[in-house]
């Protein structure tokens, strides 16, 4: 369950595991060793809770809801991509390049 977590998250933000375990500093190999069925425990689950924005238990598959229960004041927060060059045009399609989340 919490690979399958992991990669929906992943896709939802348009990044990859390895992406994040490199901006986490957490080791690289974590993710094969995710795949194959294995379970982070604490402060790498923390970190990956805080970075995605959704619970430990959502990441451990316990609970469908998203938002962690440490929310302060009902706000959640959202990650919202900065974007590089956008070409645009007829009859070029819009490309995205992400650079960064806010």
């Amino acid at each position: 369950m919490f690979w399958s977590r992991i990669v929906e998250l992943c896709n939802e933000l348009g990044t990859t595991p390895t992406a994040i375990v490199k901006e986490l500093n957490i080791g690289v190999g974590s993710v094969t060793k995710w795949k194959n069925g294995a379970t982070p425990r604490g402060t790498t689950l923390s970190k990956l809770s805080e970075y995605l924005g959704v619970s430990i238990d959502y990441l451990l598959g316990n609970s469908n809801i998203k938002a962690p229960s440490n929310v302060k004041n009902n706000k959640i927060g959202i990650k919202i991509p900065v974007f590089g060059n956008v070409a645009a045009g007829i009859p070029i399609d819009a490309i995205t390049d992400i650079e960064d989340y806010e």
